[in-house]
């Protein structure tokens, strides 16, 4: 069994010297055969901050992926068989946000993300009068959120959402429904979907 220390030593190695420095530094195989059983995959310049279950054989991170402190991931006990979370290349996790799956979760490349991001692919049910909350398990979607997001602090998304590429989520909407590529979403006078007139940089 894997403890946070070990693997907190293993990622700030792994963020000041790179998987070269963890290879040079592990002294059997032991050590080496623990080490592939923290990530499923993972890209270069890689940068996790301390954090809480930020590892697994259901969890794939991209190139330059960066987290900072009290970014977390976990895992509903309850979820489906292939419960996994891919990430994509070039995405960042402010402060303290968390992902939450039961079933899938896929980030595109380039999308970062403000403090306090919740994201959930699942809910209780709840229509059961005479069930306790607790008791009636889960309803699930898989959420898929695209290419060059900018996701603002505080937002929720719930499940079955889907995210197009290149959209901007302002702070604190609380996202139920799917998004279509190109969309600026806000919270003013109610959730307000506006299209993003993008220009070319040169």
């Amino acid at each position: 069994m894997i403890i946070l220390g070990k693997i907190k030593k293993i990622i700030d190695i792994f963020n000041s010297e790179g998987i070269t420095g963890v290879t040079n530094k592990i002294k059997s195989k032991a050590e080496y055969y623990r080490l592939e059983k923290i990530i499923d995959r993972c890209g270069t310049r890689l940068r996790i901050a301390y954090t809480k279950a930020c590892y697994g054989k259901r969890i794939s991170y991209g190139k330059g992926f960066i987290s900072r402190a009290g970014f977390a991931i976990r895992f509903n006990n309850l979820g489906t068989d292939r419960r996994y979370i891919k990430i994509g290349n070039g995405v960042f996790f402010n402060r303290c946000c968390s992902i939450t799956c039961y079933d899938s979760i896929e980030i595109g490349n380039n999308t970062i993300f403000g403090e306090n991001v919740r994201i959930f692919d699942h809910n209780h049910r709840f229509n059961l009068v005479d069930v306790p909350v607790s008791e009636q398990g889960y309803t699930y979607s898989p959420i898929k959120i695209g290419n060059n997001c900018w996701i603002g602090s505080n937002v929720v998304i719930l499940k079955g959402v889907t995210i197009g590429d290149n959209c901007v989520i302002g702070a604190g909407v609380v996202l139920n429904r799917s998004i279509e590529s190109g969309s600026l979403v806000t919270t003013e006078s109610g959730i307000k979907i506006t299209k993003i007139q993008h220009k070319s940089a040169s």
